[in-house]
């Protein structure tokens, strides 16, 4: 399965802002991911930060959804979006839609959230051969800020997912292809900001189980205090697996603070190598209480 994406996120706020409880949504460039948040500070050690960030599991690759950041107690994110995903593969096209990508963030304590995703449905068309469509399985899992930036250390969190299978025995050992990820951010001043994921994700394909490695490196720049933007470039690895090779993809987009408690981001990518998709676009929203 391909990695679909979209997300949402980047990075933005004031020095002054109100106390972490009543902190607004602030834009975050960036994707899937998506899917979202920059430090209030680089030198401010209280949590969470002020920003909200954007992560997504798809039951396909989860691929440019990670985001850094973590909701305060108390407060509820809703995200949503879609994805449309091409692919030019020998004598044929293959275009892939999904939507809604819902996820639903709880924050549980000051460094703790609970997310609940369900990537909702997908439409697949192949030239000549008509269009299916599936229903992906949901997905829970949770993410635990460790520390804040100090100097070089950057602020680091680390992420956990397990997609629930709609079919069959949910606690099955086959349904389980759970998501792990370390998710890092330097906050370079108050407009720029550079960070990354690093993670693995076990899969199960047809009777193929396999590991999946995944790194991503990103970049943001605030360019106004209601928008910014960013780059992105995302590296997926199969090990084990029938077809052993890697997918490149580099992109960027834009995010917009539209109120206080919504935020839209769109972005566009485009594949590096064959195994990649060819190019993959999406608009992903958040609204916050």
């Amino acid at each position: 399965m391909l990695a679909l994406c979209l997300v949402a996120g980047l990075t933005a706020g004031a020095a002054g802002a109100a106390s972490p409880d009543d902190a607004p949504l602030e834009p975050r460039l960036r994707l899937f991911p998506s899917a979202a948040e920059r430090l209030s500070s680089p030198l401010n050690d209280d949590f969470p930060p002020a920003e909200p960030p954007e992560f997504s599991l798809l039951e396909r690759r989860p691929t440019w959804w990670d985001r850094l950041g973590n909701l305060t107690q108390g407060r509820v994110q809703i995200e949503g979006g879609y994805v449309l995903t091409y692919d030019r593969l020998p004598g044929v096209n293959v275009y892939e839609h999904a939507v809604p990508d819902l996820l639903l963030r709880v924050g549980l304590t000051e460094r703790l959230e609970v997310r609940i995703g369900w990537p909702g449905l997908l439409w697949t068309r192949v030239d000549g051969e008509g269009t299916t469509s599936q229903t992906l399985d949901p997905n829970v899992g949770f993410m635990l800020d460790l520390w804040p930036q100090r100097g070089w250390r950057p602020q680091t969190a680390v992420l956990a997912a397990v997609p629930v299978t709609l079919q069959g025995d949910p606690f099955a050992l086959d349904s389980l292809q759970p998501l792990t990820q370390l998710l890092y951010l330097w906050q370079l001043s108050d407009r720029w900001s550079i960070g990354g994921t690093t993670g693995a994700a076990l899969f199960e394909l047809d009777g193929d189980r396999f590991v999946e490695f995944q790194q991503t490196v990103s970049a943001d720049c605030l360019l106004l205090p209601r928008l910014g933007t960013f780059v992105e470039w995302n590296m997926l690895v199969d090990h084990g697996s029938a077809e052993d090779g890697s997918e490149h993809m580099l992109g960027g987009g834009v995010s917009l603070l539209v109120t206080d408690r919504f935020q839209a981001t769109w972005r566009v990518a485009m594949g590096l190598n064959p195994r990649a998709p060819d190019f993959l676009t999406g608009i992903r929203c958040a609204v916050r209480f």
